[in-house]
């Protein structure tokens, strides 16, 4: 990208600005940033920010991990605490809205048991973030490095929570990934 994704610019407002926001603003409590490589300069960027005044920082110490380290460090951090489930939102995924969260939490919350993964779909694809039971932390956490977190989400029950929102379906891998997105998130 030629940039960390956290800190990539949208009008304004970082690419973590954004999936922090949306669930900040839906209520979402609390919220966990993991950060990896470029950790201090997201930190500078961010920390001091009231949007961040309760989030919960974790450090992926270890160089060019997948995703999936992320996820368990984060995990970890949390095991001792009580919750009912937990949000994953990957920064390259910024398009999310406060609507989507609450999309997924009134899901869970009318489904006593049936389902322990809630997947944002537009038009059939799935999209971000996504809602796992709190029983799924355990598997995620025994998962090697050879794994990814869909070894334990497919063998789920899994939910399909349909959103009008086309941007969850998008990430950003490449710099014309980021102007898409950018442009889309703009309106222009």
């Amino acid at each position: 990208m030629g940039s960390p994704k956290p800190l990539l610019d949208f009008g304004g407002r970082t690419a973590l600005e954004l999936v922090v926001g949306a669930a900040v603003n839906a209520g979402v409590s609390p919220s966990l940033v993991v950060v990896g490589e470029s950790g201090q300069a997201v930190l500078a960027s961010h920390a001091w920010k009231p949007l961040f005044s309760g989030v919960r920082w974790v450090e992926n110490p270890q160089k060019g991990s997948e995703q999936l380290r992320s996820l368990q460090l984060a995990l970890e951090s949390v095991k001792d605490e009580a919750f009912e489930g937990f949000f994953i939102h990957p920064v390259d995924c910024p398009l999310a809205t406060p609507d989507d969260y609450k999309l997924l939490r009134d899901a869970f919350e009318l489904d006593p048991d049936a389902h322990d993964v809630f997947i944002l779909s537009y038009k059939h694809r799935r999209g971000h973030p996504i809602f796992c039971r709190r029983t799924l932390a355990s598997q995620i956490l025994s998962l090697g490095p050879e794994q990814t977190v869909r070894d334990v989400i497919e063998k789920a029950r899994i939910a399909h929570i349909p959103t009008p929102n086309a941007g969850v379906r998008e990430d950003m891998d490449h710099p014309e990934d980021y102007l898409r997105l950018r442009k889309a998130f703009l309106g222009y």
